[in-house]
């Protein structure tokens, strides 16, 4: 086969690839119109179960009743009803402000693998998030984490975490994220942390299959935030050890290859490998005060809901 055609049949993949991803967008922005975001997914209720993120006072509008904590101005307690209840409560008010949502995306290659799901779940994933964010009042910023090229009007690749521009809510406009990272996401993170604005909401989309540390990485994630989260998208056979036989493995960062061959003592090595890994960002999670959830990109693709973010009071049925 000639350059010329081979460039040709190259075109017609990635158009094809192009649609794919697109409409796995527009049906994360269908799907995610039918939710909203709490506006805290990790707050206390109030006497009639508001949920609220405010603290007591400092504002002008009253909001909610809620038990009294430790630190809580004195000023605040609401002297009637704890005479009325024999407790102590005080007063809440709203806050005059936005809530933020500040979503990171693992834009590296591994999350585009060969014969993979994962990427195309996942821009369902992160359309249904950001929409329901928004329909919650959220303003909302993506990062790229990892990304090569950022702004497309711009031929200059860069490392880090990068503002990914979107013109406007509907991902029809939007560009279409390759995954073309070079980089995982510890790395990405010491180059260029996302400009995180100060308490607010954050979630961290990846597959978190590489090697490196979880805690620096989610210390940087959830510093000074008001609530934050880990999805982690796998795909089924990122999560099903390889069959027997001959395998060739790429590094889809570093693009090494290497030929193992799978037997029954390798395939249980590898799940009590994956087992160990994913154990570790589990538990890195919860000492930082950060919530964890697993999914799985084929179920993302073919299902109409997000059980297990509805589950976990993230998101609600609007």
């Amino acid at each position: 086969m000639d350059n010329s055609a081979t460039q040709s049949s190259a075109n017609v993949a990635s158009d094809w690839q192009s649609k794919v991803w697109r409409d796995s967008l527009l049906s994360g922005f269908e799907l995610g119109n039918r939710y909203q975001m709490l506006p805290n997914f990790d707050g206390n209720r109030g006497l009639n179960g508001t949920m609220f993120r405010q603290r007591a006072g400092s504002s002008l509008e009253f909001l909610e009743h809620r038990d009294y904590q430790p630190g809580d101005d004195l000023r605040h307690i609401d002297w009637s009803v704890m005479a009325k209840r024999d407790q102590v409560y005080v007063k809440c008010f709203e806050q005059e402000s936005t809530p933020v949502l500040d979503l990171v995306l693992d834009h590296s290659q591994s999350m585009n693998l060969v014969d993979s799901e994962k990427a195309t779940g996942t821009l369902k994933l992160v359309a249904a998030v950001t929409t329901a964010a928004r329909a919650a009042h959220f303003h909302v910023k993506i990062w790229l984490a990892g990304s090569s090229l950022v702004d497309h009007a711009v031929a200059e690749t860069s490392g880090g975490c990068h503002l990914f521009q979107t013109p406007n809510p509907h991902p029809a406009s939007w560009p279409i994220p390759d995954f073309s990272g070079i980089q995982n996401l510890s790395d990405a993170f010491q180059e260029r942390l996302p400009s995180f604005r100060p308490q607010g909401f954050r979630i961290l989309i990846s597959d978190l299959l590489f090697d490196a540390d979880p805690m620096p990485i989610i210390q940087q994630f959830s510093q000074q935030s008001q609530s934050c989260l880990i999805i982690q998208v796998l795909a089924e056979a990122d999560i099903t050890p390889p069959s027997h036989g001959s395998v060739r493995i790429i590094d889809s960062e570093s693009n090494e290859t290497q030929t193992v061959f799978i037997d029954t003592d390798m395939q249980k090595r590898y799940t009590e490998a994956f087992n160990r890994h994913q154990s570790r960002w589990i538990e890195a999670a919860s000492r930082q005060g950060c919530r964890f959830v697993p999914m799985i990109a084929e179920n993302l693709i073919h299902q109409n809901h997000l059980k297990e973010l509805e589950e976990m009071q993230i998101l609600v049925p609007s």
